[in-house]
């Protein structure tokens, strides 16, 4: 299930929730209602543990794709700091042996 039919199942899922508990404050007061009252409360607890299924399972798809994320981001930040280190090495490259003779020669002068 993707996550945009995951959040529409929520969203159904609390609108009966919500349509629900309407019809229960109506006739909870009502004893000729009390078969109706207690199925709706076994309705209302069915729903509740179904909307935190669906709230788990959406966290989970959620956390794996934030880590995704971040483990692609982890990824592209190592090798810009690699290529940089690399560029930094090459700028200051060691001196090559006729660039040191020269200078130990002018030194000694």
């Amino acid at each position: 299930m993707k996550n945009r039919e995951l959040l529409q199942e929520i969203d159904i899922t609390l609108d009966q929730l919500i349509k629900n508990a309407a019809a229960l404050t109506e006739i909870s007061s009502d004893p000729l209602y009390e078969t109706e009252v207690q199925a709706l409360n076994k309705t209302q607890g069915s729903l509740l543990a179904h909307l935190l299924h669906l709230d788990q399972h959406l966290k989970e798809r959620q956390k794996d794709s934030a880590s995704t994320s971040i483990h692609q981001k982890l990824t592209i930040f190592s090798e810009l700091s690699s290529n940089l280190a690399k560029s930094i090495q090459e700028s200051y490259a060691k001196p090559s042996v006729k660039q040191r003779k020269k200078c130990a020669k002018t030194s000694n002068s």
